[in-house]
């Protein structure tokens, strides 16, 4: 995978899309790890049940939930839940995978879903595909969608000594080139941006993967933003 530009063209989300639909398949055998992210689900759980929420009646919607990896965590804890994403072939590849849930195809900026309607959200790495407008976007609709007094695991990618803020990834499947926009950054910024977005971080925490090539920037935030009537 190389570097290729460091800058947010105009087409970055379509052209990330279209990335996402031609490796689906690739990127379910290759990111299949389903516990990947289980200590995070748990920490996650225990502020809910600290919340006093009830875990198996909670409404939990899986944000660019991909090929469907994480469904299980919440699906196995009773929790009702929905994934959405924009990419057609990794909903596919979803739908094939995960039989007792709900894939919706939806841009994360513009979610076409009701007021408070979700009690716990899900965006492990999700954000880190949008541009600084976008974002703004995105966590203003994580915030309508989510029950204020709620809880988040938000996870982006760590932004190391050297590294640019802003790039687009180049990788090969089948001949084809595909690209894929990326934004890193430091906890300090990520979070300061949550807290402007209407967040409270409760709890920050870093994970880095088992060949040691990212370091992923966790994120447990509470809602506490109140929509209007």
């Amino acid at each position: 995978m190389i570097v290729m530009i460091v800058s947010s063209p105009k087409n970055y989300k379509s052209t990330t899309i279209r990335a996402y639909d031609v490796i689906s398949d690739v990127y379910k055998k290759e990111n299949y790890e389903p516990d990947f992210w289980l200590n995070e689900f748990k920490i996650l759980l225990r502020l809910m049940k600290r919340n006093g929420a009830k875990v198996k009646e909670s409404r939990f919607l899986d944000l660019g939930c991909g090929t469907g990896r994480d469904a299980h965590l919440a699906i196995n804890t009773g929790m009702k839940y929905v994934g959405v994403d924009l990419s057609k072939g990794m909903l596919s590849v979803a739908r094939r995978r995960v039989k007792r849930a709900n894939f919706l195809e939806m841009d994360a900026t513009e979610l076409r879903l009701e007021d408070s309607e979700f009690d716990v959200l899900w965006a492990a790495a999700i954000l880190l595909h949008f541009n600084s407008y976008d974002l703004r976007k995105a966590l203003k609709e994580i915030g309508r969608v989510l029950k204020p007094g709620s809880f988040a695991f938000i996870s982006v990618q760590k932004r190391q000594k050297g590294d640019k803020v802003k790039l687009m990834k180049k990788s090969v499947k089948d001949r084809k080139t595909v690209r894929r926009y990326f934004a890193l950054y430091t906890k300090r910024e990520f979070k300061r941006i949550l807290e402007r977005a209407g967040f409270n971080v409760i709890k920050a925490t870093s994970k880095i993967e088992p060949e040691g090539e990212k370091e992923w920037l966790c994120f447990f935030v509470k809602n506490r933003k109140r929509n209007k009537s």
